[in-house]
């Protein structure tokens, strides 16, 4: 129903990363002589080791065997120390290491692993790491932005990480796709549903899914940033009552949707003003403005002229005057003889 609207694809840009060695061949076990030890299971995705104080996050493999977990430095790193990883085949040690800002860890059945090193917040930086199941590291990437998340595909061919905002055109608010067979990255693209909380590769690679938060739902994308999902996307954003994505609608049609549109749009923003997050006045008044555009649209001036004066009464600054005024000229003025 919106391809008509939104048709523009956002272009993706290619560029190779430079990495230390190639992956060696897939293998489902640990190589012999792995440290056993007790390790327990803290619940709600935390772990401890006692013999070696270790305490952290962790997360599992697709198939259960494998668990990779990390420990931020935290306060100790103004000390000169560094966090901890650990990755673990069902109850032995496989390998460990240091790094500055261990987050985000994710392994495959595979025992290939990564882990997001946010280093510091306050220099905008972080660098993205991909690491053998023996722990020989095989890709790095460093950024000029703070790390989000990432994902890994269940086989260990395909990883994604995701930056937040920084002040660096290349690395701001950017998704790249890695192929960890070949040590490269694929793609980079900004995902124009914005920055996911989980990642889903297809079986036969072609397709990654993103996931959001709070009910947002899961959108498809191929891997160089064509979003397949789009006009589901946009049809979950207006039925949460998105303000701004009725914004975005109503300007990608030039002002004037279509009156079936139209009628999708008064009933988001209604989902809208009655939503917890557009309470205050300022969004209240976007949504009055919002609805009094659609109703404009569809012929229904005195309605808008009503939405567009209870929008300038909470935001003087809405920026409708002039469309109230000629409205007022328009609407109000008597039939002609």
């Amino acid at each position: 129903m919106f391809e008509w609207l939104f048709g523009k694809k956002v272009p993706p840009r290619k560029i190779e990363v430079t990495h230390r060695t190639t992956p060696s061949a897939n293998t489902t076990r640990p190589r012999k002589g792995s440290a056993q030890i007790e390790i327990r299971d803290e619940g709600q995705g935390w772990l401890s080791i006692p013999a070696t104080g270790f305490y952290g996050s962790y997360s599992r493999s697709p198939n259960g065997r494998f668990r990779i977990a990390w420990r931020d430095g935290g306060a100790d790193r103004g000390n000169g120390h560094n966090g901890h990883y650990v990755l673990i085949y069902d109850e032995e040690i496989v390998c460990k290491g240091e790094m500055e800002r261990p987050q985000d860890g994710k392994v495959a059945d595979n025992g290939v692993f990564i882990l997001n090193d946010c280093r510091s917040p306050s220099n905008l930086s972080g660098t993205f790491r991909a690491f053998q199941m023996d722990g020989s590291e095989f890709l790095t990437q460093d950024y000029a932005a703070n790390l989000f998340t990432n994902g890994l595909s269940s086989d260990g061919s395909l990883a994604a990480c995701q930056t937040c905002n920084s002040d660096d055109e290349d690395d701001s608010a950017i998704l790249t796709v890695f192929d960890l067979a070949e040590s490269k990255e694929l793609y980079r693209f900004r995902a124009e549903s914005g920055w996911p909380n989980t990642y889903t590769f297809s079986a036969d690679g072609e397709v990654l899914t993103l996931g959001y938060a709070n009910g947002e739902g899961e959108f498809a994308y191929k891997l160089d940033g064509t979003f397949i999902d789009r006009d589901a996307w946009i049809a979950a954003r207006l039925g949460q009552g998105d303000l701004y994505m009725i914004r975005r609608v109503i300007d990608e049609a030039g002002g004037k949707p279509d009156p079936k549109i139209g009628e999708q749009l008064l009933a988001a923003v209604d989902q809208g003003l009655v939503h917890n997050s557009w309470r205050d006045d300022r969004s209240q008044a976007l949504g009055f403005r919002l609805r009094g555009e659609v109703l404009e649209s569809m012929g229904e001036l005195e309605h808008a002229l009503e939405s567009y004066n209870k929008a300038l009464a909470l935001n003087s600054k809405i920026g409708v005057k002039r469309r109230i005024d000629q409205l007022r000229k328009t609407a109000l003025a008597p039939p002609k003889r």
